[in-house]
């Protein structure tokens, strides 16, 4: 019942949606003000916050009270490149971390780091995401690269994607891993990147998840909505309220209880 939000204006905040009335905690006080981009609970306990420009924290919650829980610093604004754009637990328990300076993976306590020298095609990581086979796919600015489940050293397969930039990734019920770009949604099937595409005209998005009915919801410039991969396109649900018009730039959550 415990929802974790994140932006680079107010910080980390710790909602109880499953309280009666709910509440919002900031992450705060004693604490540095941590202003954040990414935010990751892991199956510890822990709470990895990534930031635009202070690097990479650790909040370790005592007694499920996100306030009195210890504060650390992992990675400097210096080792981030600045700024951490994403986080990511894989089955293993390993922690991915996506900066502007490369990729990160903490095996606890061992730190390895993967930039271009190591087969990256730009050091920036913008999404990450696993497979049921314990894969894991990293997107830097225009690429795919994907990574063995031994941990990254160099990426096992490398895919392009032209002139549009990779904003997003998430899995279907099916497996397959679906790519929001600049310019719409691709998936990855037989080794290739097919486009999926939509009635309505989506632009970049932003941010996707896939929900325990196979809906894949999307936020994008034209709004949060819901969608179908039905007949070859990708066919938005009647009867799903979203925010047509207004443009979504945060990234869509499935929560414990299915709700989005």
């Amino acid at each position: 019942g415990v929802l974790w939000v994140t932006d680079p204006r107010q910080g980390a905040r710790r909602v109880d949606t499953g309280a009666p009335g709910t509440r919002d905690r900031p992450v705060s006080g004693r604490f540095p003000v941590v202003r954040g981009e990414s935010v990751l609970p892991d199956r510890d306990g822990h709470v990895w916050i990534g930031t635009p420009d202070q690097g990479l924290w650790m909040l370790e919650p005592a007694s499920g009270d996100g306030q009195a829980g210890g504060l650390r610093q992992i990675l400097s604004a210096e080792d981030a490149g600045e700024g951490v754009r994403t986080t990511f637990e894989d089955r293993a328990g390993s922690i991915w971390i996506g900066t502007r300076a490369g990729l990160f993976r903490l095996f606890r306590p061992p730190v390895v780091m993967v930039t271009r020298a190591d087969g990256l095609a730009h050091n920036e990581v913008r999404a990450l995401q696993s497979t049921p086979a314990g894969y894991v796919w990293v997107a830097t600015r225009n690429r795919l690269h994907r990574f063995t489940p031994s941990g990254p050293t160099r990426p096992a397969d490398s895919y392009a994607m032209g002139d549009h930039a990779i904003l997003s990734l998430a899995q279907d019920s099916t497996g397959t891993l679906l790519v929001g770009t600049s310019e719409g949604v691709y998936r990855v099937a037989g080794g290739r990147m097919l486009a999926m595409p939509s009635p309505q005209p989506l632009g970049a998005v932003q941010g996707m998840v896939v929900d325990r009915e196979g809906t894949i919801w999307l936020c994008h410039d034209g709004g949060a909505s819901a969608s179908r991969w039905r007949e070859n396109v990708l066919a938005r649900l009647p009867g799903v309220e979203g925010t047509a018009g207004k443009q979504c730039t945060g990234v869509p959550h499935v929560d414990a209880q299915g709700r989005v």
